[in-house]
């Protein structure tokens, strides 16, 4: 018993050699058996062989490649939203005459979005000068009285107005 476990050991020990080793044997043989049925064909002896068997034997395509545009689309459906919106408001009211822009489009800096009616501006600015004027002389005018509020709380009498022109 112990004879037949050291033979199947000494075996074992060798067991990925042997099998390899079978492997090769087993290509080397199948490679052999392609080139002996080639040589065998009926007709054709390695003596006969002409050009024209060589030229088929190791033939090979050949095509002219040239370089060409190719234009590639990528169609996609859905939906898209702005990386960022903006909202936009004037300093001033008025009349819109012209739009420069439309909804979505991409204004460059200094671009023209909407151009306001310019026909009243002058009057108003004119309202708003005189408006202006009206607010310094009141302004002036309450300094004085609080220089006159000042002026009795100590004795004095009231300071003369000198009025701007």
């Amino acid at each position: 018993m112990k004879e037949k476990e050291m033979n199947y050991s000494k075996w074992s020990q060798y067991k990925s050699w042997l099998l390899s080793g079978g492997i090769v044997i087993a290509v080397a043989l199948w490679l052999i058996s392609g080139r002996a049925s080639e040589s065998n064909e009926p007709g054709i002896s390695r003596g006969d062989v002409s050009a024209e068997t060589v030229a088929t034997e190791g033939a090979v395509r050949v095509r002219t490649q040239a370089a060409e545009n190719v234009q590639r689309t990528i169609t996609v459906n859905g939906k898209t939203a702005p990386a960022r919106m903006v909202e936009l408001s004037a300093e001033t009211d008025g009349r819109i005459v012209s739009i420069g822009a439309d909804r979505g489009a991409n204004v460059e800096r200094g671009g023209i979005i909407v151009r306001l009616d310019e026909r009243d501006r002058k009057a108003r600015l004119a309202q708003a000068e005189a408006t202006v004027k009206q607010r310094e002389v009141e302004y002036e005018g309450a300094q004085v009285g609080k220089l006159c509020i000042r002026s009795a709380i100590a004795g004095s009498g009231c300071p003369s107005r000198s009025r701007k022109s």
